[in-house]
């Protein structure tokens, strides 16, 4: 008969009394261990959801959709393929419908070609529609994030300028529009990078024998951003135009997308590495306004805009000033309130764009289609002063 005894839970009780351990944590009666490793297993939880949180957001909001191309070779079906009602923008959220037929171009007026980044970092060249004029003077034309050379507004903008006699160059970022699925990386890089792209348009019409004083440049959000760091970057480039540009990419985590900047920070600091340098970005276009001197900066916010929200734009207005550039500004008044509801707090709508959404429809980068007459003269009027006379 085996002489082992069965332990019961009194004589274990016993034997802690007795001064030996107990062979488990007990945690009740609570006491010290127990607490601290509770405290340290929902710290150790709480963090990892932190992290796992970030993570997941710097891929989402990298990730770049595709962007769809010209489907019949002509810009008019193009418009019809990318407008939910055939010729007209909708606005899911309000219902509003603009009608941009006006804008369309004529079959056989542009030429598909390619052109390559600055310094040809990437090895590849990246598409672009070539709308060629015989005039003198051209815009390089640079869409957002997430979109390509086929959004209305890049369109719309080559339109514009098209028929008053200038040449327009309306590119596709890496990693967007024809170049989306190139290479396994499908995301973007906030300008961080795309402004190699900007730059690498500007040389391709000075190889199609335009001078440097008769090039501009147009750019929309991200784009904006990336065509201010171009254009503080190379001193030749004349004239630059930005539309709700991507001025300080942080900031724009921050207020946007997160409400936080701790939380934009560990997203940028940890999960963006290839952006960061100690957690702070190469390439921001505030940095690069301030270095634009004595040349012509155009710049255009609405006061709608919940993508980016103010403050982050007008860094570069602010930048630009202090570098002595004599900023031609224009604010454009769209605060399109939700039914029965009445305007957010202007401290809100400045600061936290994002919780003004509970009041308003954003209109980032909608300026045009709003004041579509009012946008196109001003588009001419400062490209013709700076670029022209056309």
């Amino acid at each position: 008969m085996n002489d082992k005894s069965v332990v019961t839970p009194e004589d274990d009780n016993q034997g802690s009394k007795d001064g030996d351990k107990p062979s488990i944590c007990r945690c009740y009666p609570p006491n010290k261990k127990c607490f601290l490793i509770a405290i340290v297993f929902f710290c150790s939880f709480f963090l990892f959801c932190w992290f796992f949180i970030a993570w997941l957001a710097a891929q989402t909001i990298r990730f770049n959709r595709r962007c769809s191309e010209i489907p019949f070779g002509q810009i008019p079906e193009n418009f019809q393929a990318i407008f939910s009602t055939g010729s007209r923008r909708r606005n899911a959220e309000t219902g509003e419908v603009w009608d941009l037929t006006r804008f369309h171009f004529p079959p056989g007026s542009y030429e598909n070609v390619t052109y390559t980044p600055y310094s040809n970092d990437l090895g590849r060249k990246l598409p672009a529609y070539w709308f060629p004029t015989n005039g003198t003077s051209a815009v390089v034309v640079t869409h957002g994030a997430t979109v390509c050379k086929n959004h209305y507004l890049s369109l719309s903008v080559c339109n514009i300028l098209w028929r008053q006699n200038v040449s327009c160059l309306a590119i596709d970022l890496r990693n967007h529009g024809g170049d989306w699925g190139t290479t396994d990386k499908k995301t973007l890089d906030f300008a961080v990078t795309e402004w190699r792209d900007v730059l690498g348009a500007w040389h391709f019409l000075r190889q199609k024998n335009f001078s440097d004083s008769k090039i501009g440049l147009f750019g929309q959000s991200m784009g904006g951003g990336a065509s201010t760091i171009a254009f503080g970057m190379e001193k030749r480039i004349k004239a630059a135009y930005v539309d709700a540009p991507f001025c300080d990419p942080l900031l724009a985590l921050q207020q946007g997308m997160f409400n936080s900047w701790l939380w934009a920070k560990t997203t940028t600091a940890l999960f963006m590495p290839d952006l960061t340098t100690g957690g702070v970005l190469n390439y921001v276009a505030k940095d690069y306004a301030s270095k634009i001197g004595n040349r012509s900066y155009g710049w255009l916010q609405s006061t709608g805009d919940l993508m980016i929200g103010w403050d982050n734009p007008y860094t570069c207005v602010s930048a630009a000033k202090e570098g002595k550039t004599n900023v031609t500004m224009w604010k454009a008044d769209i605060l399109k309130t939700w039914p029965g509801v009445s305007k957010p707090n202007a401290t809100v709508l400045a600061h936290y764009p994002r919780l003004a959404k509970k009041w308003i429809s954003d209109t980032h980068v909608e300026s045009f289609l709003y004041y579509q007459n009012e946008y196109a003269q001003r588009i001419l009027d400062f490209f013709n002063k700076s670029i022209g006379p056309f």
